[in-house]
């Protein structure tokens, strides 16, 4: 799965003001601006530079402009107040869009679980793999919809929706690193899943709707698909043919494609394989005949267009 959104918002502080040289000042004081008095190294690069960064800081971007009669400095805009002010908005803007998303998010999920659900080994090959493959597939989306707030999965047995169950209650806590058994032994580049991640941030917090729709997606975000493993490969191209089927569902379907592909309008090309590249190499390869020839042709255009896949 995808990263889906790594758009974080970085609120940068003001740490030290800019003043701008008066020849006048300099002048008449050179070793001091207005309330600020300065050493003569600082005085000469003022006077050289026809600006000066001091050694003052301040915990809030707004703060060197208050009282600026009395501190007898310039007033300057600089750019980290202007992007204070556009991170701002820029958040709340996302903000908005991501409660549009919260409200689809269980119903498109639902969509690709009952797509999931209906594929069959006939028309997917993939022998002995199947079953463990579409397991693995059903899990990643059973535990993003029971993080939403589902209590029960259709079609769904008691030991899939026990292990599904347990393993949203470890999401929820987001404490420690932990290895689950489904995900196989641990590998050199793959320890386990950092439950710390799924623990909510930023305006995500504000609502429990919202905390319930970050944990799922940063799930969604974290369950690797090894591209070395033939049931991985075989998995993601499941999730791949369920997506595509989904998404001929008439405005369901609209919908599914307007929820997956706003982040890759607005954060451009994922880091990994998404489900709607996985969708393209279903369309390519299933029924399955060969997974070992898939995973050469699979590992050929990663390394050729740079995507990092596990």
């Amino acid at each position: 799965m995808s990263r889906i959104i790594d758009v974080w918002f970085l609120q940068i502080a003001l740490v030290c003001p800019l003043f701008a040289a008066e020849e006048r000042g300099i002048e008449e004081k050179p070793d001091a601006i207005g309330a600020y008095y300065l050493c003569p190294n600082a005085a000469d690069r003022l006077k050289r530079d026809k600006f000066l960064i001091t050694e003052e800081s301040f915990k809030q971007v707004f703060e060197p402009y208050i009282d600026l009669d009395e501190k007898g400095t310039a007033a300057f805009i600089t750019t980290d107040s202007i992007l204070a002010g556009f991170h701002s908005l820029f958040e709340k803007t996302v903000q908005r869009v991501e409660e549009r998303n919260r409200l689809r998010a269980s119903r498109v999920l639902h969509l690709l679980w009952n797509a999931l659900r209906a594929l069959r080994k006939t028309e997917c090959g993939g022998g002995e793999l199947f079953r463990p493959a579409k397991r693995h597939a059903e899990i990643v989306l059973g535990v993003a919809l029971r993080l939403l707030g589902e209590t029960k999965l259709p079609g769904c047995s008691e030991e899939l929706d026990e292990r599904i169950r347990r393993e949203a209650e470890r999401v929820k806590e987001g404490k420690g690193l932990r290895l689950p058994a489904w995900l196989g032994p641990p590998r050199p580049e793959f320890q386990g899943l950092d439950y710390s991640r799924f623990q909510p941030q930023g305006f995500y917090l504000d609502t429990e709707d919202l905390s319930r729709f970050f944990r799922a997606i940063e799930w969604l975000h974290a369950v690797p698909f090894f591209l070395d493993d033939e049931k991985y490969i075989l998995s993601m191209l499941l999730l791949g043919k369920a997506f595509s089927q989904a998404v001929e569902e008439g405005d369901d379907g609209e919908d599914i494609k307007r929820f997956f592909c706003f982040y890759r309008a607005m954060a451009g090309r994922p880091d990994n394989w998404d489900i709607v590249k996985a969708s393209e190499f279903a369309a390519r390869f299933l029924p399955v005949k060969e997974l070992g020839e898939i995973r050469k042709l699979m590992a050929e255009e990663a390394a050729r267009t740079e995507y990092a896949i596990w």
